[in-house]
C-alpha cells in the first residue's frame, strides 16, 4: 500500500503521474475505480401469500438485513424456503443477504433459482448481474445487464453496470458511452457523471475542464460519493489549488474515517503543505489501521518487508515520540513524514536537527530505519545499537540487528538478538524461521529443522521455509523428508524451476514407484511444458532398467504431440529428444545397431541435439568402431560439450581395427 516516493521528486508530480496514468488508460488501483455498495438493492413488492407463523420468520429476515444481521437473516429465509420452496421472495432476499455479506458464489445461486420461478423480476437479474460482475465473470455479467435493458430500457444502474463491465476491459470508449446513457435516462444519477468526469481526466490540469465540470455536477447531486471527491480533489491538487483539495480530501476522510489510503494522501498533501503535524497524524494513524502480519516478514528488503519495518516504526513511534521536548518533536515529525514520502535526504536532516537536540532511543530508531530503506545498512546497524543501548525492549531492532550480526558472521550476537525477540514476544514465530536460516547457513541442520518446524506448525504457507526445511533434510539423509518438503514447497510456489528440476532429478532416481507416480500425477497439468517434467517417467524407467515401460511412456509422449506445426524448431526438437530417447533405451539392453540408428534420427530432425551425439558417440566406442565415435567426440569438443574432450581422449586411446 505504502509505495514510497522517490527524494527527487514532489509530492505534487507523483499526485499529477496517478492523473497521467489514469489518462492513459492505466486505471492505477482496483479501489479507485467505479465501485459497487451491496448495502443498496432494489427493494420488491411481493405478495404475502404465506401461512402466519412463516410470514413472521420472513418478516424477521427482511428486519435483520435491515439491522445489518446477515447471517441470522440467511437462517430466517432458509427456514421459509423450508416450508415454501417455491417462493421466489425469500430466494431474492437470502441472495441479497449472501451478497452483503460477501458471499458472491451462494449469492449468485439464489438469483439465479429467484429468476428460473420469477423471470419478470428486473431486479433479480440486475442483482444478478452485479454479482457476476463482482465475481469478475463479466461475459456473464455483460450478457444478463444487456437482458435488464431489454426489459427496462431506462434502467440506469443497468447502464452503469455495462460500463463498468467495459471500464474492467479497458474498453474507455465504450464504458465513457454507456456512463453518459446511464445520465441520459436519468440526469438526477451522480454515480453516472462521477465516472464520466474519472474518464475526462488528462495529466494536464488545464485541460480537465470537461472532467471537472462532470464531477461537479455528480458530486452536487451526491456530495459524499467517494471517487467523486478523490479524483476532484486530484484535479485541484494538479492545478495547485491547495485549498479546494484540502476541502475536499478533508470530507472524503470524514465520510471514511477507517480508509487508510484516503489517509495516506491527504498526509502527503500535507507535507507538501509543510504542515507536518497533520502529516504526521494521519500517517500515523494509516499505519496502524492497515494491520500486517509481523510473521509475513521475510528478511529479503521485500516491499512488504519494507511495509511491516513501517508499521513497527509507526507503532513504535505513536507510543513514545511524544516524550520528546517541542523543539525536538518538531523536528522529528517532519522527518518522518519525509521518510514515509520517501525522501531519505530530507528525513536524515531533520533526524539528526531532533537528535542534536534531544538523543533518544525514537530518534535514534528512526534514524537506523531510514538509513536502513535507503540501502546504508552500516549506518543502520550503528543506530540500531544506539536506539537498543537506550531501550532494549524494542523488538524490530532486535531482528533487524540479528539479521546485519548474522550477514557479518557474528553468530552469537545474532543468537542473543532472538532471544531477545523471544523474551520480548514469545508467540513472534518469524523469530524461529530467521533463526532457522541462521542455524541452516551455520550447518547446524537438526536445530535448523526443529526451529523451521515449529515455525511451519503455525504459518504452513511458507515455500521458502518449506524448501529451506528440505534442503536441512537432505543434509542429514531424510531424502523421504526432503522430498516432501520440496513438493510441499512447489505446490505453494509453481514458478521455483530449481526445486521442480531437483524434484524431478531425485524421482527419476528414486526406487519408489509409488510416490514417482503421485508426484507426476499430481505436477503433470501445471508443468507439461517442463522437459524436466514432461519426460520424468521416461528416465525413472530407464534408470530402473524398465525398457518395455520407457518404451510405452516414449510412445505416449510422441502421440500426445499434435502432428501440426511438426516442421517448426520446438517441434522437431521434441520429436528429436524422443528419438534419443528410444536409442538410450536400445543401448541401456545393448541392442548397438538399433541404438544408433535412433541417435542418428534424432541428430537427422534437429541437428543441434548435442546429447544424442554423445550418446552415439559412446555406442560407437562400445561397438569397437573407434573412428565413427572419434569423428562425434570431436565434433562436440568444438562446441565444448562436456566430457566431450574425455570422451576423445578415451576413444583415441583405443587401438585400430
Amino acid at each position: 500500500m505504502y509505495q514510497y516516493l522517490n527524494s527527487r521528486v514532489s509530492v505534487i508530480l507523483i499526485m499529477a503521474l496517478l492523473i497521467h496514468f489514469v489518462s492513459s488508460g492505466q486505471m492505477v488501483s482496483e479501489r479507485f475505480r467505479a465501485q459497487i455498495d451491496p448495502t443498496k438493492y432494489p427493494v420488491i413488492k411481493f405478495e404475502w401469500s404465506l401461512p402466519g407463523n412463516i410470514q413472521v420468520i420472513m418478516n424477521e429476515g427482511l428486519t435483520n438485513i435491515d439491522v445489518e444481521k446477515y447471517d441470522q437473516a440467511v437462517i430466517n429465509f432458509t427456514q421459509v424456503l423450508k416450508e415454501k420452496p417455491d417462493f421466489w421472495p425469500a430466494l431474492y432476499y437470502r441472495g441479497v443477504a449472501y451478497r452483503i455479506a460477501g458471499d458472491h458464489e451462494k449469492a449468485k445461486a439464489d438469483f439465479i433459482a429467484c429468476v428460473l420461478k420469477e423471470n419478470a423480476l428486473v431486479a433479480g437479474h440486475y442483482l444478478l448481474a452485479e454479482t457476476y460482475y463482482q465475481l469478475h465473470a463479466l461475459s456473464e455479467a455483460e450478457a444478463t445487464y444487456r437482458k435488464v435493458i431489454k426489459m427496462e430500457s431506462s434502467h440506469a444502474l443497468a447502464l452503469y453496470g455495462l460500463a463498468n463491465v467495459n471500464l474492467a476491459r479497458y474498453d474507455f470508449s465504450d464504458a465513457e458511452r454507456y456512463y453518459e446513457k446511464s445520465t441520459a435516462v436519468d440526469p438526477a444519477f451522480a454515480q453516472g457523471y462521477i465516472m464520466q468526469g474519472v474518464l475526462k481526466i488528462r495529466s494536464n490540469g488545464k485541460k480537465n475542464t470537461a472532467a471537472l465540470q462532470l464531477l461537479d455536477r455528480g458530486l452536487a447531486i451526491d456530495s459524499l460519493i467517494s471517487e467523486g471527491l478523490f479524483w476532484r480533489g486530484m484535479i485541484y491538487l494538479d492545478r495547485r489549488d491547495y485549498v479546494r483539495c484540502l476541502r475536499d480530501w478533508n470530507n472524503l476522510v470524514r465520510a471514511h474515517p477507517n480508509d487508510p489510503y484516503y489517509l495516506i494522501f491527504r498526509s502527503f498533501l500535507h507535507i507538501e503543505l509543510k504542515d507536518f503535524d497533520r502529516a504526521f497524524n494521519d500517517i500515523k494513524k494509516a499505519v496502524l489501521m492497515h494491520k500486517l502480519d509481523v510473521n509475513a516478514y521475510k528478511a529479503s528488503e521485500t516491499a512488504l518487508d519494507k511495509q511491516i519495518e513501517l508499521q513497527n516504526a509507526a507503532a513504535y513511534v505513536a507510543r513514545f515520540s511524544y516524550g520528546l521536548n517541542e523543539h525536538a518533536l518538531i523536528s522529528f515529525k517532519k522527518g518522518f513524514c519525509y521518510f514515509v514520502a520517501g525522501n531519505s535526504a530530507q528525513s536524515n536532516y531533520f533526524l539528526k536537527l531532533a537528535e542534536n537536540t534531544e538523543p533518544s532511543a525514537t530518534i535514534f530508531y528512526m534514524r537506523a530505519v531510514n538509513y536502513d530503506h535507503s540501502s546504508k545498512h552500516d549506518s543502520a546497524h550503528i543506530y540500531y545499537d544506539k536506539a537498543l543501548a537506550l531501550d532494549n525492549e524494542i523488538i524490530d531492532a532486535h531482528k533487524k540487528r540479528a539479521i546485519y550480526r548474522y550477514q557479518l558472521g557474528d553468530w552469537k550476537g545474532a543468537y542473543a538478538d532472538l532471544d531477545q525477540m523471544l523474551r520480548l514476544e514469545p508467540s513472534m514465530h518469524v523469530t524461529y524461521r530467521i533463526r532457522g536460516y541462521i542455524r541452516a547457513h551455520q550447518k547446524d541442520y537438526v536445530e535448523a529443522i526443529n526451529d523451521l518446524t515449529t515455525f511451519l506448525k503455525v504459518d504452513s504457507v511458507d515455500a521458502d521455509a518449506w524448501k529451506t526445511r528440505g534442503y536441512c533434510r537432505g543434509e542429514i539423509n531424510d531424502v523421504a523428508g526432503k522430498l516432501a518438503d520440496y513438493r510441499q514447497s512447489l505446490r505453494l510456489n509453481p514458478s521455483d524451476e530449481p526445486i521442480l528440476n531437483e524434484l524431478a532429478e531425485q524421482y527419476a532416481a528414486t526406487s519408489d514407484t509409488t510416490n514417482l507416480i503421485s508426484f507426476h500425477n499430481e505436477f503433470k497439468d501445471t508443468y507439461s511444458n517442463s522437459p524436466a517434467f514432461k519426460y520424468l517417467l521416461i528416465d525413472y524407467f530407464i534408470n530402473a532398467k524398465s525398457w518395455k515401460r520407457a518404451s510405452l511412456e516414449v510412445e505416449k509422449n510422441r502421440l500426445l504431440e499434435s502432428e501440426e506445426g511438426k516442421d517448426d524448431t520446438n517441434r522437431k526438437r521434441v520429436f528429436s529428444i524422443l528419438a534419443r530417447y528410444n536409442g538410450l533405451i536400445e543401448l541401456g539392453q545393448q541392442h548397438y545397431d538399433q541404438a544408433v540408428k535412433n541417435f542418428t534420427l534424432a541428430l537427422t530432425i534437429y541437428e543441434f541435439n548435442h546429447e544424442a551425439r554423445f550418446l552415439r558417440g559412446k555406442t560407437y566406442l562400445a561397438m569397437g568402431d573407434r573412428k565413427q565415435a572419434i569423428e562425434d567426440f570431436q565434433f562436440l569438443t568444438g562446441v565444448y560439450y562436456p566430457e566431450a574432450a574425455a570422451m576423445l581422449k578415451e576413444a583415441r586411446k583405443r587401438p585400430k581395427k
